[in-house]
């Protein structure tokens, strides 16, 4: 029997809303005041939080107002000021309702993965593996498919144009051999946009595919194996350099079998770099060693809290594209991926919630705890390049979609989403004014003015440090505790207590070079370039032996 969630599901979570808020809504005003204020006061007075935050800031842009005349670069500084530091404590304050709505989630989906089991009849599943220039990575991937506990109908690998003799190195490897009524199935009736000539199509034992065609990008390439996958209900997107562990596949179906309404999902990225790699299986999982590889983590770990808590309001964004499953004919219904884009699977998760806009019912989930193993950057130069494409390809994408923002027939993802996105794309571009280009004038500010000084340091006790304490105590804290209790990425609690001391002494280096990274995205979306480029590829190390399965 189905487990279902009603209304009465909601009761705790309103209850931890309303304790968390109250615990909140009333502050003594010297808590959040200037520290010498605190001092000799026995009974504080207080007044409501929200209403001290609103309070505080229109005192301070009147007071800017009134001293334009005198010192009008100042003033403009306190303006701008005043504005990051109201919107950094007010974006801070979403914690309170935040965080208890993604554990519901979290909860939800670690029952569901300890359920998850093939039903007698299961419905035919494909897994489409598009690649380009990915000799090093590609073998283990396709192996990681065969080792899979869920029954697959066809493993199809898309080389897309490889130069590198990646499809050389899968004929010697897997043995495949021309199949030309495959390659003439192939031609007819395609339901999906192509682009760029098919060479050849090959077969190996079993289910195993090889497409081989000229280069047009990820979104055709996926087309492509999907049209290849006519009889399938749901097709796996997996790419060249994700190893996915054996309960992957079973992990990501398994939802969609439970509830006919969802037509989308992914898993979760968790980096393999260290680890080791026994025919498709890792066998060895360690934390990444290294500055950047273990920021990396510790962003990835708050994404995973951030989707479950869209899964909660069906307004899912941001899915793990290079390990996804989509329902067929929804793919289908949309003439497929898109034709031009850096996040090709963004834009088809914008482009399906459109439906709901129209009256379909469809949900959208990210399976946190379903685990694909991949690459990350090693060096400054590989995130930068990652992340500028990641930003530029959302910002397009959300440009693109831009009438769904404040339509009530979407729910909350124009409600809420949407808008949030938008709220996102201001705060970088003020971020980057005050963290560099405005610290040098703060502290002149400060020492050698009389009419500022004041303003800026009630800004900081009253707006920064209560926001950065949020952020803190939730972001880096919290994110860490459910990540090992719902999630669990690593299995030594040692590991999550090593990256909670890290994070703060490091984090705000890594926040730093995200805001270069996004405006930098940003304004290439908005000049309308855009470019996937080369990624950042290390051979997987292999071990030999008897294989443990990873789960």
């Amino acid at each position: 029997m189905k487990r279902r969630y009603s209304q009465l599901h909601l009761i705790p979570l309103i209850v931890v809303v309303l304790a968390l808020f109250g615990s909140v809504t009333f502050w003594p005003v010297e808590t959040i005041g200037r520290g010498k204020e605190i001092l000799g006061h026995g009974n504080p007075e207080t007044i409501p939080l929200l209403f001290l935050i609103f309070q505080k800031w229109l005192h301070y842009l009147c007071l800017i107002s009134s001293t334009f005349n005198r010192e009008p670069a100042v003033a403009v500084f306190l303006s701008i000021f005043s504005i990051y530091n109201f919107l950094f404590m007010f974006n801070n304050i979403r914690n309170f309702y935040f965080w208890p709505i993604a554990i519901l989630e979290l909860n939800r989906l670690k029952e569901q993965k300890a359920r998850a089991r093939v039903p007698d009849d299961p419905p035919l599943v494909s897994v489409i593996i598009p690649g380009k220039n990915e000799v090093k990575t590609i073998v283990q991937t396709v192996k990681s498919a065969l080792v899979q506990n869920y029954p697959l109908n066809k493993i199809v690998i898309v080389d897309d144009g490889s130069d590198d003799g990646m499809s050389d190195l899968l004929i010697r490897t897997f043995g495949f051999e021309n199949s030309p009524s495959d390659m003439e199935c192939l031609r007819q009736n395609p339901d999906l946009p192509v682009k760029g000539v098919i060479k050849k199509v090959l077969k190996a034992q079993g289910h195993l595919y090889l497409i081989i065609k000229e280069n047009a990008g990820k979104g055709y390439a996926m087309n492509e194996g999907i049209n290849f996958c006519r009889e399938e209900k749901f097709v796996c997107v997996l790419d060249a350099d994700t190893i996915p562990d054996t309960d992957g596949i079973l992990s990501l179906v398994f939802p969609m079998i439970e509830e006919p309404r969802l037509k989308i999902v992914s898993g979760r990225n968790q980096f393999i770099n260290g680890c080791s790699v026994d025919e498709g299986v890792v066998v060895r999982q360690v934390i990444p060693r290294g500055f950047l590889l273990i920021l990396q983590v510790r962003q990835f770990f708050r994404a995973n809290c951030n989707k479950s808590f869209f899964n909660f309001l069906n307004a899912q964004k941001v899915l793990v594209g290079n390990f996804s499953c989509y329902s067929r004919d929804l793919v289908v219904h949309l003439n497929g991926f898109a034709e031009r884009g850096l996040t090709e699977d963004y834009d088809f998760n914008m482009h399906a919630h459109q439906l709901n806009g129209q009256g379909e019912k469809i949900l959208i989930k990210s399976i946190v705890t379903a685990r694909g193993w991949t690459q990350a950057p090693y060096s400054l130069k590989g995130v930068f390049h990652q992340r500028v494409r990641w930003a530029g390809g959302i910002l397009a994408s959300t440009i693109k979609y831009r009438k769904m923002a404040f339509q009530a027939n979407t729910k909350f993802m124009g409600l809420y989403a949407i808008p949030a996105d938008w709220f996102r794309f201001l705060m970088f571009p003020i971020n980057f004014i005050v963290n560099f280009l405005m610290t040098p004038f703060i502290l002149y500010v400060v020492f050698f003015t009389s009419t500022g000084k004041p303003v800026v340091l009630d800004l900081f006790y009253y707006f920064y440090l209560p926001g950065f304490a949020l952020f803190f105590i939730f972001d880096v804290i919290v994110v860490n505790f459910l990540d090992w209790k719902f999630i669990q990425s690593y299995p030594k609690k040692i590991d999550y207590i090593f990256m909670t001391f890290f994070c703060i002494f490091t984090g705000w280096f890594f926040e730093s070079i995200m805001m270069v990274c996004n405006l930098v995205g940003y304004w290439r979306a908005l000049a309308g370039y855009g470019s996937w480029g080369k990624s950042e590829r290390m051979a997987l190390p292999v071990t030999t032996g008897s294989a443990k399965t990873s789960t």
